[in-house]
């Protein structure tokens, strides 16, 4: 055995020993939350959260008298909490009937439930109730959202209302708008001002900057080989301190012989004066020429007889003792720190609560709600609206609630997405009676707590919600605003469905089933990039078009497709959520292909359809990437995750699928409808159909392939070459183009004499 091992073994002996647990990412996400809910002791709204018992409580803290805004939209309207009427608050108001229930019943009840199907304006009522609890009352609003656009949506509502005493929770925000409001740069203008907390907090930070590098040199003398005379003196000093003994046995004497010579060892050298003692840790004998120049005793002969065990033991000891000199200065300098830190989180923790105090409407998503569960316990909200609310597990919920809060409300719709959970096991539909993703929201709904319903959607154009009203929302009406939304420049048809037989990607098993876990069809990632090509060659601009697929392979796909493809120097776009899905050796270009991380006006947006609820667009292309011959379409079934898919384009939608795999088995309960309502319509067909915007008399055109729209659409017009005269004389040399009628870029490119 060599030194090193000798000397790994020694350390190993003198290290504690450690369990590792290997979590997966998402624990970090839960911990906080897991943490607040170990410290309640007592549920709030017992009655409505748990027996479900209770409904019509009224909010204590609201006066009988409730007035609304002084603006053209509720003219000063007042109305009175003991006869209130949904009908005359409609009468008076710009709210349709629907807004108004759900205002009275969020204003009657102190647990209220809004459910609100896609389009129809939960972010505006979250954002009304606020306000009008903010106008009649002097309490504290906490709203919590799931995502982070969802809380920037809010905020800015607030803004707009002219709300200023606003708090956002977390750096997250992707608005400008409320960047200033973010709790770190509010934190960050106070630090500024000459307090006592904010000269404390200054010197704190100086002295742990001290405790830190006085850290880092203690770590570094331990870190240090142990050798005869270093760190802190070595062996030879714990040997003289604590082995005086050891030490005589050990220490290499002044050797000369009688004629003055130093004596040197068997190579000629002199002798170091650690020399006997690598000798002895080396597990050899007393060196032969050295008995005439030392008093070898019986209890000397017997420590140079010690065992290699033994003598291993001994070296511990003696380094543990080296070691011991260094030790107690750095645990104090640690507890030290350790202190001043709890000194500084306390100061941070004091300067957040005056912030907080001084606020009206503080918003956080559920993770940084729960992450500042201690700050926001000690403000105590009496009000707690929660957005996005069928999204949200129970315990997100529950930990952002407080002994104090007076008032729940909770907006959402049970009918799209479920709260995500990563063990399939513990879903409602794996049918083990855990039910982890069943919401409180949908809980609370489905088991008969009073709520209300909103039933007018101002997003989608009529042909599109038709789809969902005759799938999940019968009672759903559409907005007179929606039947004026334009038509999509290029195309015949605002909604279609291109069929196709392509097979997706993946290799076959011997039972003929896909072997890959992620989905991908790159026919299907072809065909999309064409359509976002021909869309921005109408004219469009990149931030009005979104392409949603089901699955990550897809999207990854798609992404790297935009950034070989020629788009004209537009660039591909997703979000941090689905950013952070993506794991592995083979995606590590995808930040850079994805502008950065950061998406500018160049950029088209391509997202999972899990992280676009709550999110819309003018123009949608889908991609549904399922296409097998066994009818295998995985969580493509699932009638909420369809319903988001099929509910975020406004005016347009553009789906790409193999029809006969989706109606197959366990998705035809699903797809059936849908399609039969796109076959009355004629819209389902074998390519996009597109007309020339220039020459609108022509007949429509189906392009099916790459091949096709490169060739009949160049330019995104027909195959007719322009032939405008150019202010030069010469004629634009371009085929057909519906953009760039000025021929700015035509004039550019003429290079005619």
């Amino acid at each position: 055995m060599n030194e090193n091992e000798n000397r790994a073994q020694r350390i190993l002996k003198m290290m504690k020993t450690y369990d590792l647990i290997e979590v997966s990412k998402s624990f970090f996400a839960y911990q906080s939350i897991l943490k607040a809910l170990q410290q309640m002791d007592q549920v709030p709204f017992a009655d409505e959260l748990l027996s479900q018992s209770a409904s019509g409580v009224k909010p204590e803290y609201l006066s009988n008298t409730i007035e609304f805004p002084d603006d053209e939209n509720f003219k000063n309207y007042m109305c009175d909490l003991e006869n209130l009427s949904s009908d005359d608050m409609a009468a008076q108001t710009s709210l349709d009937s629907s807004q108004a229930v759900a205002v009275v019943h969020a204003l009657t009840n102190r647990v209220s439930l809004i459910q609100g199907p896609p389009g129809t304006g939960k972010t505006f009522i979250g954002g009304l109730l606020a306000r009008l609890i903010r106008l009649n009352t002097d309490v504290t609003i906490l709203c919590v959202c799931y995502t982070n656009h969802a809380l920037d949506q809010f905020m800015e509502h607030m803004l707009d209302f002219g709300e200023s005493r606003l708090v956002r929770i977390g750096g997250r925000s992707k608005s400008d708008r409320i960047a200033k409001y973010q709790l770190s740069a509010l934190a960050a203008a106070k630090a500024k001002q000459n307090t006592s907390t904010s000269q404390r907090i200054r010197q704190v930070d100086a002295l742990l900057h001290r405790k830190r590098e006085e850290i880092a040199e203690a770590i570094d003398v331990l870190e240090q080989p142990i050798t005869w005379n270093e760190p802190v003196g070595g062996i030879e000093t714990a040997l003289q301190s604590e082995f005086e003994e050891e030490y005589n046995f050990l220490c290499v004497p002044a050797l000369f012989d009688d004629d003055g010579f130093q004596v040197v060892g068997p190579s000629g050298k002199s002798l170091s004066p650690d020399f006997l003692w690598k000798t002895w840790k080396d597990g050899k004998p007393f060196p032969p020429f050295m008995m005439a120049y030392c008093n070898f005793t019986d209890r000397m002969e017997d420590f140079w007889k010690m065992d290699n065990s033994a003598r291993h033991d001994f070296v511990l000891a003696v380094e543990r003792e080296v070691l011991s000199h260094v030790k107690p200065g750095l645990h104090g300098t640690v507890e030290e720190f350790k202190t001043l830190q709890r000194e500084r989180q306390g100061l941070s923790l004091e300067k957040h609560q005056q912030i907080l105090h001084e606020a009206r409407v503080i918003g956080a998503t559920t993770s940084g709600a729960a992450r500042s569960q201690e700050l926001l316990s000690e403000v105590s909200p009496s009000v707690v609206i929660v957005e996005e609310a069928g999204e949200v597990l129970e315990a997100h919920v529950l930990s952002s609630l407080t002994p104090n809060t007076r008032h729940l409300v909770l907006i959402g719709d049970h009918k799209q997405l479920r709260p995500k959970v990563e063990s399939h096991g513990l879903t409602a539909v794996a049918g083990r009676g855990y039910n982890l993703d069943i919401s409180l929201f949908e809980r609370l709904i489905l088991g008969g707590l009073s709520s209300s319903l909103l039933a007018v959607q101002h997003r989608m154009r009529p042909s599109i919600s038709h789809i969902i009203r005759t799938q999940t929302y019968p009672d759903l009406e559409d907005h007179h605003s929606v039947h004026n939304f334009p038509n999509i420049r290029g195309l015949s048809e605002n909604l279609v469905f291109i069929k196709h037989s392509v097979m997706e990607d993946g290799e076959l098993d011997a039972d003929d089933h896909m072997k890959t876990t992620t989905k991908s069809n790159q026919h299907e990632a072809n065909m999309c990039i064409e359509i976002v090509r021909y869309l921005l060659l109408q004219g469009y601009k990149p931030e009005s078009i979104v392409v949603l697929t089901p699955y990550l392979g897809q999207l990854f796909i798609i992404i790297n497709g935009m950034k070989r493809g020629d788009l004209r120097d537009v660039e591909a776009y997703i979000s941090e959520q689905d950013l952070d899905k993506f794991e592995g050796d083979e995606y590590d270009g995808l930040k850079d292909a994805n502008g950065g991380g950061v998406r500018s006006n160049k950029s088209v947006r391509c997202s999972s359809v899990d992280n676009y609820q709550g999110e819309e667009n003018d123009i949608v292309v889908i991609s549904l990437v399922r296409s097998n011959k066994h009818g295998k379409i995985g969580f493509l079934a699932e009638p909420q995750r369809v319903n988001v898919l099929l509910s975020r384009a406004r005016h347009g939608m553009i789906i790409v699928g193999n029809p006969q795999t989706l109606v197959q088995h366990g998705g035809k309960k699903t797809w059936e409808p849908i399609l039969k309502i796109l076959r009355q319509g004629n819209r389902v067909m074998d390519g996009l159909p597109t007309i020339c915007q220039v020459h609108p008399d022509d007949k429509p055109v189906l392009l099916t392939s790459r091949d096709e729209f490169r060739r009949i659409r160049p330019n995104g017009g027909c195959h007719r070459k322009c032939d405008y005269r150019l202010e030069c004389g010469h004629v634009c040399p371009m085929m057909c183009h519906p953009v760039d009628q000025s021929h700015e870029y035509a004039k550019s490119m003429c290079v005619e004499p």
